[in-house]
């Protein structure tokens, strides 16, 4: 395999990671063999800085138009949706075979509709596999923004609508629920100006209570 330049990816690069410290600067999609032989397309951030080097991020969810619906069933959220070079979910299977590969990180990036980025770092992240209902683990906060996340939903097991979760029902997504959210990215999608009253008060893509033209988790 080759990246933009012609030079050769390092062999079955199991996560973005992998590929950054090979070399690999130009973020895009690549293609990764995760632990279980699984070979997965997934977008690289290969800018952004995080704690131990400036990129190598394996994307797993993206919103930033409303393009996509985030309101799909279990398996749907099991095995993905989207593309990964625009609004996606990498699939709660493939997100469990990469994050408990190794020890891992967990960076949200944050965008409002002022267009002020934040982000919120966690330095463990993973999820359990199906039988536990991908349960969320997720430790170790710093960032720019208050921890909505770790704090409240941390142990909690992932829910979409048709699991008979109640928070899922009325967010319309799938999301580690806990009651019900402190922060749920993949919650119902509009631009500013164009929700009913009762839309914006329960169905938003929600941060702490602010509203987000953009999330990326990675």
């Amino acid at each position: 395999m080759f990246f933009p330049g012609g030079r050769p990816l390092p062999a079955c690069p199991n996560d973005c990671a992998s590929l950054y410290h090979s070399g690999v600067r130009r973020s895009g999609v690549y293609t990764i063999v995760v632990a279980t032989g699984v070979a997965l397309s997934v977008y690289c951030d290969m800018s952004t800085e995080g704690e131990t080097f400036s990129g190598g991020w394996t994307v797993f969810q993206r919103r930033r138009d409303g393009s996509v619906s985030f309101n799909r069933r279990w398996s749907e959220y099991r095995d993905g949706f989207g593309e990964p070079h625009g609004e996606h979910w990498l699939g709660n299977q493939h997100l469990h075979q990469l994050s408990n590969q190794g020890q891992y990180s967990l960076r949200i990036h944050l965008q409002d509709w002022s267009h002020a980025h934040k982000h919120a770092l966690y330095s463990t992240f993973r999820i359990s596999d199906e039988d536990d209902h991908y349960r969320l683990h997720v430790s170790g906060f710093s960032g720019s923004v208050q921890d909505s996340f770790s704090w409240y939903h941390d142990q909690h097991v992932f829910s979409t609508p048709d699991t008979g979760h109640i928070c899922a029902e009325i967010s319309h997504a799938g999301w580690w629920f806990h009651q019900c959210f402190y922060a749920n990215l993949n919650g119902v999608y509009y631009k500013v100006g164009v929700a009913s009253t009762q839309t914006v008060k329960v169905m938003r893509n929600l941060w702490h209570r602010q509203d987000l033209k953009m999330s990326m988790l990675k």
